[in-house]
């Protein structure tokens, strides 16, 4: 995916990632946001893809370039040490416009 590869001054305002971010034709002016809790959860402590409002259980989240770093709230209501999920993994700049990918990684060692 690698939206930052083509995005430059990446920020994080609660849930909402902002961009600007390049367009095919290679021109840069296109601001795009796209709202991380529409697809990213907290599980038990960890960031999940595909799940929703990890804002809602999270203490302060922190972004260093594609990385999220956040404390989440496990299940039993205490909180895991800090942990991070690179949103390149999910999130592409499509022609200028961040957009969610699912991405379909194989992990062959778990065969």
């Amino acid at each position: 995916m690698s939206f930052s590869r083509t995005s430059r001054n990446i920020s994080l305002n609660g849930s909402t990632l902002r961009a600007e971010c390049q367009r095919r034709d290679g021109s840069w002016g296109s601001w795009s946001e796209i709202n991380t809790n529409n697809f990213l959860g907290n599980i038990d402590g960890e960031f999940q893809w595909g799940d929703a409002n990890w804002t809602l259980t999270a203490r302060s989240p922190s972004l260093s370039g594609s990385v999220l770093t956040a404390t989440l709230q496990r299940r039993d209501q205490s909180w895991a040490p800090p942990t991070s999920i690179d949103l390149d993994e999910n999130i592409a700049n499509i022609d200028g416009t961040l957009t969610y990918q699912v991405s379909l990684q194989y992990d062959w060692r778990k065969v």
